[in-house]
């Protein structure tokens, strides 16, 4: 919500800005563009028996980070194996995650109202960028093959998703990607960090933004692209050596 804070306070694109009847403060085009993320999918697995599913247990129990075979991002896939799917009560099942964990493609938020309660509107725009599309295909391949050996393969009695009947190749597994990939739920670069000269950065490399004075964010906002892990440790990071610099150089931030 930080670039929806922003825009409502009139430090965003100035058309934007005025758009929603607020003054502009600051023409900043970078906030809300950049939305990076890690785009994922489900194979989802029925089980042969039931008691395997256990609801209480932790959802993610393991996970595999490799690199994709023409990568040029170490560790840019990832596979999870997820502890139960579907409801309490229902067919036993499992999901397999194939995730993309470096996205060259951007997403974008947009905005409709000055209302603060007014959620931004979200553009993932996910696997619209072929190496993103490709990519995640091939993870879906390396998931598919779990299930047909091995002792998952020995656990399961059916995929129910996807449908293996519309086929396997790399195009029907990019077509899969585009149109199913939903969030793994790490959004972030939306009001990223630059140098001066990137017109559509936000923040500088002390998370002080270029255009307001005494104005800092420290948050996922400001990752310029998605890590190849989860976000949680590198918000902890941001946000402790910002509070530092703060703490032990006021002057840098104007203070």
């Amino acid at each position: 919500m930080s670039p929806a804070i922003l825009v409502r306070s009139g430090i965003g694109a100035k058309a934007q800005v005025e758009s929603l009847g607020i003054e502009s403060v600051a023409d900043m085009p970078g906030v809300g563009e950049n939305l990076s993320d890690h785009p994922a999918l489900g194979v989802i697995c029925e089980v042969n028996d039931a008691s395997l599913i256990d609801f209480d247990q932790p959802i993610i129990q393991t996970i595999l980070r490799y690199t994709a075979k023409d990568g040029k991002k170490r560790n840019d896939l990832q596979i999870e194996q997820i502890s139960f799917a579907g409801r309490p009560g229902g067919a036993p099942m499992f999901m397999l995650a194939p995730v993309l964990e470096y996205q060259y493609g951007r997403g974008r938020l947009t905005f409709s109202s000055a209302n603060p309660k007014q959620a931004p509107g979200i553009e993932n725009r996910f696997c619209e960028d072929p190496r993103d599309a490709s990519r995640l295909a091939e993870c879906v391949r390396d998931t598919l093959e779990f299930t047909q050996g091995g002792a998952l393969a020995e656990m399961i009695k059916a995929v129910t998703f996807p449908d293996l009947s519309r086929g396997v190749a790399q195009e029907d597994l990019e077509k899969l990607c585009r149109k199913f990939s939903g969030s793994g739920y790490h959004p972030c670069g939306t009001a990223k960090m630059g140098p001066v000269e990137d017109g559509m950065a936000v923040v500088d490399h002390k998370g002080r933004c270029h255009k307001v004075a005494q104005l800092v964010i420290a948050d996922a906002s400001i990752m310029p692209s998605v890590p190849r892990a989860n976000t949680n440790l590198t918000c902890f990071m941001i946000g402790e050596q910002i509070g530092e610099w703060i703490r032990t150089n006021k002057s840098d931030y104007g203070l």
